[in-house]
């Protein structure tokens, strides 16, 4: 990637866009599927906070971002964001790789991928769900429900937290 400059210029318009979108907050007992948006090297962690979902029959996609120098097992089912074949050189992914996100169906989006992440933000942000959960880093201010992030960057203590929010939610 050449600059990151126009994809967080996009990602800027995207979120102002955001603010006006509605917004339909599900409890996680409610969810019937979920999205979850994560960096490769936080896959133990979040693979271990999801078993239980898995286990109650919750649908869950995963889309994640997998760093130039880390390397990530190739499966069919993860949505994988690898920055030099997915992305182009100002950071985008295609119209085709989007449209592959934004058909996983997904009461609840989830994301706890790093705040330098802007092809996730660029589809976090563009992804028709209703309900957009994530870790709220500085400039970060389109999710529905967010973490502000003080002391505590422990993804597993951080998905924990959004867990347990989204199961206090009593929504009709």
């Amino acid at each position: 990637m050449f600059t990151s400059y126009f994809i967080k210029r996009k990602i800027r318009s995207l979120a102002k866009r955001a603010a006006g979108r509605p917004c339909h907050a599900v409890s996680l007992d409610d969810a019937r599927s979920l999205l979850v948006f994560y960096d490769s090297r936080d896959h133990e962690a979040v693979m271990r906070a999801l078993e239980p979902l898995r286990k109650a029959g919750k649908s869950i996609d995963t889309c994640v971002y997998v760093a130039e120098e880390a390397s990530f097992p190739e499966d069919d089912t993860s949505i994988l964001i690898r920055p030099g074949k997915d992305l182009d050189m100002w950071g985008f992914p295609s119209a085709s790789f989007v449209e592959r996100v934004n058909t996983s169906r997904a009461d609840i989006l989830i994301d706890v991928t790093r705040p330098d992440r802007y092809a996730s933000q660029y589809l976090v942000l563009g992804h028709p769900s209703s309900f957009k959960v994530g870790i709220k880093y500085a400039g970060q201010e389109w999710y529905d429900l967010g973490l502000v992030v003080t002391d505590t960057k422990d993804i597993s203590y951080l998905f924990g937290q959004i867990l347990f929010y989204l199961r206090s939610i009593r929504a009709k």
